[in-house]
């Protein structure tokens, strides 16, 4: 069962849009290997409630052995959060929710942390 969240969900900026980076989580606790990643985006933050209203993604990464690094690359400007299953499928919570706004230029990014929060 996967019982770990994936807690630390960070975003890596780039001209032509962003990486989602996080650590995996294991099919049994901190250990094995989950079944499948579901990311998904939204023009308003992502909770549990509106989890299933939310753009489900395609071409997420298949999962490696927990602690390992995942990325995936996502272009547009929203809100994106992450969960895993492993084969029951058993999903785990939802990540923590990143903002990317991927209009701000290059010195506006260095300088602020505005287009990663959204405000």
């Amino acid at each position: 069962m996967v019982k770990y969240l994936i807690f630390f969900l960070f975003v890596a900026m780039s001209i032509s849009g962003a990486t989602l980076t996080w650590t995996a989580p294991g099919d049994d606790g901190n250990e094995g290997t989950a079944l499948v990643y579901d990311v998904r985006y939204s023009q308003d933050s992502i909770t549990d409630d509106n989890w299933s209203e939310a753009t489900q993604l395609i071409g997420e990464p298949t999962p490696s052995i927990a602690g390992s690094t995942e990325t995936y690359e996502v272009s547009g400007i929203g809100y994106y959060a992450i969960k895993a299953a492993d084969e029951v499928p058993n999903w785990s919570g939802i990540s923590n929710v990143v903002y990317i706004d991927n209009t701000c230029d290059i010195a506006e990014f260095i300088l602020s942390t505005k287009c990663l929060l959204g405000k």
